[in-house]
């Protein structure tokens, strides 16, 4: 049944995320904060950004902070200002409101700091994993207000069609947390990334 449920989800109509145009176009060495400068402070931002139906960016909160704030408030300003999107859309190709995650590297040339990975959102339990899978997937949900999922695509494969089916039938039984706030302050029925993890329990 498990399985049955699974070829359900995966085979739904095609979810899209928020795209960026021109992401390069966002930060540029001029943005570096001179008090983060001055110290040869460097990190990884991790940022999730809100985009409305019309692919404007509404908000945008650190998930995984740098360590120094001044670079973190950096990332979130300049996508503010400089990012544009086409907007996500549902299976029936209706615009909603989405979210997408990305992550800046601020680093002083010529040192470079690794990118850090995307932060998960659930941890699930398994007992091992198969060959060559890797220890998470990214998936694509449709999320009601109320944090529901209402279909759910793969955006990245843990490499497993058995681990991406588990996490797929794992989040349409749960209410994801932190539904996405439109520009009014209210939850939004939104597309919204979403990683998965499997952790190796004895």
């Amino acid at each position: 049944m498990m399985n049955l449920f699974s070829a359900i989800l995966l085979s739904a109509a095609q979810i899209s995320l928020p795209q960026a145009a021109h992401p390069e176009k966002w930060f540029f060495s001029a943005d570096y904060p001179t008090s983060a400068l001055d110290k040869n402070k460097v990190g990884t931002t991790w940022f999730e950004i809100s985009v409305s139906e019309s692919g404007k960016p509404f908000a945008c909160s650190t998930i995984v902070s740098s360590g120094v704030i001044d670079l973190d408030r950096k990332s979130c300003a300049a996508i503010l200002v400089r990012g544009h999107f086409t907007p996500a859309r549902d299976g029936n190709g209706q615009a909603l409101p989405g979210t997408i995650r990305h992550a800046v590297r601020w680093s002083i040339p010529p040192r470079k700091a690794p990118l850090s990975e995307m932060p998960a959102d659930l941890v699930l339990p398994v007992n091992r994993l198969p060959a060559r899978a890797k220890g998470s997937v990214i998936l694509r949900l449709v999320e009601a207000s109320d944090g529901a999922v209402e279909s759910c695509e793969i955006e990245k494969t843990s490499g497993s069609r058995q681990l991406d089916s588990l996490a797929c039938v794992t989040v349409s039984k749960v209410k994801m947390p932190q539904p996405l706030l439109g520009p009014d302050g209210m939850p939004v029925r939104a597309v919204r990334v979403r990683r998965i993890e499997f952790k190796v329990t004895q």
